[in-house]
């Protein structure tokens, strides 16, 4: 903005004032005395004085650069903690994959396993001889639990 300024208020003024003494430079360069640099030096003060006051009475930000680094730093870090945090729950939701997928892995191993086992178990079955075996062992179990008792 004090580049537009510079630019839109400053630059003719300068440009004239430069065509005008453009001429007359280096005029009584022998008679310049260090009187006359510490007059130049007041002037450019005085000049730059008179320059930062209207600046300041047209509200122009002078510190405009400084504020927009600032804002770009706090985006800046805003979106680096969001990446970060997106970072860190994507290892989450892997982590937690993982584990459903090992789990998933050792129920099918132990369901296949069962089921397997159940299939062997059912093949050899026969009803028959279930009823077979049920009985003979209630048998047993009686035989001994009067024996049991006996003692």
């Amino acid at each position: 903005m004090v580049e537009t300024f510079m630019q839109d208020k400053l630059k003719g003024r300068l440009d004239n004032h430069y065509e005008s003494n453009a001429a007359h430079t280096g005029d009584n360069i022998s008679g310049v005395g260090n009187n006359a640099v510490g007059q130049m030096g007041g002037t450019y003060q005085q000049y730059n004085q008179d320059i930062d006051g209207k600046v300041k009475d047209a509200g122009i930000q002078t510190n405009v650069k400084t504020t927009v680094l600032n804002n770009m730093n706090q985006t800046q870090d805003g979106m680096d903690q969001r990446e970060d945090y997106v970072h860190n729950e994507k290892k989450d939701v892997d982590t937690q994959q993982t584990d459903r997928k090992n789990d998933f892995a050792g129920a099918n191993k132990d369901f296949s396993e069962k089921h397997h086992a159940a299939e062997l178990h059912q093949g050899n079955w026969n009803p028959m001889n279930a009823m077979k075996n049920d009985y003979k062992d209630y048998i047993e179990k009686s035989k001994d639990d009067l024996n049991n008792e006996k003692k």
